[in-house]
């Protein structure tokens, strides 16, 4: 599960994101940052992820900025008797005058999706 927190693909699936691009890998080939496409009210954005606090095999985060809004995803992995607890949250804020206007839509627009997309990404080791 670790690893596959590591391919850019699986970022590509956050509810919100279109497409991943400009990877960035670090010496050992762990991705290490990469831009991303995203659309709010019928225009595209460029947004960056930049590598949060990580501690290897047991959580990541990705602090993500665009020009409406900016935040974080965190996933957390712990060890439980039959698989594997994964706990994700995601933090997001207005950083622009459009965005605090239509924050509460961008705010049900991505919770709407983002219990889905975790499910997804679990029910993949099933």
């Amino acid at each position: 599960m670790w690893a596959r927190l590591g391919e850019s693909k699986t970022w590509e699936g956050i509810t919100g994101v279109d497409e991943v691009f400009d990877e960035v890998f670090d010496n050992d080939g762990a991705l290490a940052g990469f831009k991303f496409y995203t659309s709010l009210g019928g225009r595209q954005y460029v947004g960056t992820a930049s590598p949060g606090a990580r501690e290897e095999g047991h959580s990541l985060s990705w602090n993500i900025a665009t020009p409406e809004i900016s935040g974080v995803v965190t996933v957390g992995l712990a060890p439980a008797e039959d698989g594997t607890i994964v706990d994700v949250t995601m933090r997001v804020e207005a950083v622009s005058l459009m965005a605090s206007m239509a924050f509460p839509f961008i705010a049900t627009a991505i919770g709407n999706g983002f219990q889905a997309t975790v499910d997804e990404f679990v029910a993949g080791f099933e």
